[in-house]
């Protein structure tokens, strides 16, 4: 008995990933500020102040004696008092203020993701089964029949004596002889 197996499985499996990420982040910020402050103050004062006073008395006094007294008083006093007060305030207040402000944000992200995943498996079974049965069966069989054997003849010695399927073939005198066996 012979018995041969031969299994063979091949298995491939072949993976491949692939991711890629690129990231690029660029952050720009230009901050501008510019202010400009002016300021202009002028005040001017001007005061003027012209006082002119003029006294002028006049005293006439004339007296006559006489048999007549006649007194003349006069009295002139003229007061003038001019006083102009010119008070100018100018006052000017001149204020600039310049301010710019100029913001620039510039944001750039660049993502870049790259992965590779290669994954290869080889999977080779290879399965042999030899099986080799030798059955060797030597069956001897000896039989031994001892079966007496009827003479066709009596013979010169006497055989045993005849069975009793046997024709009677052989003498009388045969009878008395010990007995004879012929085996094959």
């Amino acid at each position: 008995m012979s018995v041969r197996m031969s299994v063979r499985m091949s298995v491939r499996l072949s993976v491949r990933l692939s991711v890629r990420l690129s990231v690029r982040l660029s952050v720009r910020l230009s901050v501008r500020l510019s202010v400009r402050l002016s300021v202009r103050l002028s005040v001017r004062l001007s005061v003027r102040l012209s006082v002119r006073l003029s006294v002028r008395l006049s005293v006439r006094l004339s007296v006559r004696l006489s048999v007549r007294l006649s007194v003349r008083l006069s009295v002139r006093l003229s007061v003038r008092l001019s006083v102009r007060l010119s008070v100018r305030l100018s006052v000017r207040l001149s204020v600039r203020l310049s301010v710019r402000l100029s913001v620039r944000l510039s944001v750039r992200l660049s993502v870049r993701l790259s992965v590779r995943l290669s994954v290869r498996l080889s999977v080779r079974l290879s399965v042999r089964l030899s099986v080799r049965l030798s059955v060797r069966l030597s069956v001897r069989l000896s039989v031994r029949l001892s079966v007496p054997v009827c003479p066709p003849v009596c013979p010169p010695v006497c055989p045993p004596v005849c069975p009793p399927v046997c024709p009677p073939v052989c003498p009388p005198v045969c009878l008395s002889v010990p007995p004879f066996q012929n085996r094959f």
